[in-house]
């Protein structure tokens, strides 16, 4: 091996390196977060994850570039086959952040809006924008989901003060669809719209 080799081989050393410390510090600082949503839920009361009601990570690309000092997870209570009723004041579906250590819980969309405003990003290019759509609509869809539907692809539109996406619910799962519309002024997020509605398909169920 010559010299040339031996220094792409050293830098690929060091890089392979910095990508699985990183790696290591995401999984430990999310298994953190996850302790400190356990620890909120238990102070709560009543509230027993088990093989029903499981506290499930909720990760995209997105949500990591746009929130990187934030995890998600979400509790939802099953409806299926026996309802489980939620211990107030959680809702059927609650999607907790846990960002610098401090957690915080969404079941509305008005309620998700205030987190956007306030954490989202500088909006330096349309990717960001469009990466900002796709985050809010993988996070509503969890206000509408009853653990069976089922949504396709969202279809996003960019321009220099606006972002829209909108996400339909695949058939046989259910009917309707998400949308939202983020207005931006010099790059920051200023403004949420947001609209649709799901309706859930017969459940026949084992």
């Amino acid at each position: 091996m010559n010299m040339l080799s031996l220094m792409y081989w050293g830098v690929g050393c060091l890089v392979l390196l910095s990508l699985t410390t990183q790696a290591s510090a995401q999984d430990e600082r999310r298994q953190q977060a996850r302790q400190v949503v356990q620890d909120h839920l238990q102070a709560l009361g009543n509230v027993r994850l088990g093989k029903r009601l499981k506290l499930d990570d909720l990760q995209s690309a997105e949500l990591r570039k746009l929130f990187e000092r934030c995890d998600f997870f979400v509790l939802r209570y099953p409806r299926y086959p026996v309802e489980v009723v939620p211990v107030a004041p959680l809702r059927v579906n609650n999607v907790f952040m846990v960002c610098d250590g401090k957690v915080s819980r969404v079941s509305e969309e008005s309620e998700l809006q205030e987190f956007f405003l306030q954490r989202f990003p500088v909006a330096t290019d349309d990717s960001v924008k469009a990466d900002g759509v796709r985050a809010w609509l993988l996070l509503a869809q969890e206000f509408h989901q009853d653990g069976f539907v089922v949504f396709g692809s969202p279809s996003l539109r960019t321009t220099d003060t606006l972002a829209e996406g909108v996400v339909e619910v695949t058939k046989d799962s259910g009917e309707g669809r998400l949308s939202v519309t983020m207005e931006f002024s010099e790059g920051k997020l200023s403004k949420v719209r947001w609209g649709g509605d799901v309706v859930p398909g017969v459940r026949r169920l084992k």
